[in-house]
């Protein structure tokens, strides 16, 4: 009678078990409440639902009995999990080149590696496993790429610079470039140089697109040459906090070609690495005592 009774004891518990994870599942994918509260331990399913009260009250720690509670709770567990994997991250038409991490917010995907080599057609949850496997942030690189979204492998590294650059496109097209227009005489001192630079990083603080025509005028009766000239805009732009470059050629303009034009703007993020990368190894060539031969 015992053993008859303990073998239902063991399946009422399994039966239970299974029928909150179920249950568990539902509430966790639809929101919908289930018509049982859940329980997560089958032996207090059992004490609650089962048609014998008395054999729960003796809680039987058999070790068949124990696995059936682990076995749930593991179920449980997977559940929950799953239920984590599912969420889904919210974007917004125009995200792009960034770093999803566990939260994809598509389900199937192409997937370029870290060799170059697109993936067709990869499930989301296997796009993570690789991502994790290789150390690798999984990026989402176009939302709206044809027939699945595109997604690619890439470093910390990678990706940073891949952001710069969208921010130099997105900036570049931001709105209508708005140019300033600033006037110099060729005798000008170090005060009114300043006096301008203070204009000018005003202008760049308040406007991305904006470019800035700067003219050198020939005054007095003193012979400037062309290099004099541009030697003048050059100290207007030195140690500014945003780096700007000619634009265009210096060009000669006004009466018999006396004056110098030229059009500067803001440094693109690839001219600024070049521009360090030139710095550093200056720098480096002049820490370095150089040579010399003993006669």
């Amino acid at each position: 009678m015992s053993l008859v009774v303990t073998k239902l004891c063991l399946r009422t518990s399994a039966i239970t078990s299974m029928r909150s994870a179920i249950l568990w599942k539902q509430h966790v994918l639809t929101g919908i409440k289930p018509m049982i509260p859940l329980c997560v331990s089958s032996v207090g399913i059992l004490s609650k639902y089962s048609p014998l009260p008395w054999i729960s009250r003796t809680r039987t720690y058999s070790s068949s009995t124990k696995n059936l509670d682990e076995n749930a709770e593991d179920v449980l567990k997977h559940l929950e999990a799953e239920n984590i994997h599912n969420r889904r991250r919210k974007l917004s038409p125009t995200d792009e080149m960034i770093n999803v991490g566990r939260l994809v917010p598509h389900r199937v995907l192409d997937l370029v590696d870290e060799t170059g080599e697109t993936l067709k057609s990869v499930s989301s949850s296997n796009a993570v496993k690789l991502s994790q496997e290789k150390d690798l942030k999984l990026v989402l690189v176009n939302q709206h790429a044809k027939p699945l979204p595109l997604y690619k492998l890439m470093t910390g590294s990678e990706l940073h610079k891949e952001q710069m650059k969208m921010n130099e496109r997105r900036k570049s097209k931001a709105g209508p470039t708005i140019v300033k227009d600033i006037k110099l005489s060729s005798t000008i001192g170090l005060n009114d140089i300043n006096v301008k630079k203070n204009h000018i990083s005003d202008w760049l603080l308040k406007e991305n697109n904006l470019q800035i025509r700067v003219t050198v005028m020939k005054k007095g009766r003193q012979a400037h040459s062309k290099e004099d000239m541009i030697a003048i805009i050059h100290k207007l732009t030195d140690g500014l906090e945003v780096p700007l470059v000619f634009n265009n050629e210096p060009k000669t303009t006004g009466k018999n070609g006396q004056n110098i034009s030229v059009v500067l703007r803001r440094m693109s993020a690839k001219e600024k690495a070049k521009n360090n990368k030139e710095k550093n190894l200056f720098e480096r060539m002049k820490s370095t005592p150089s040579s010399s031969s003993d006669g």
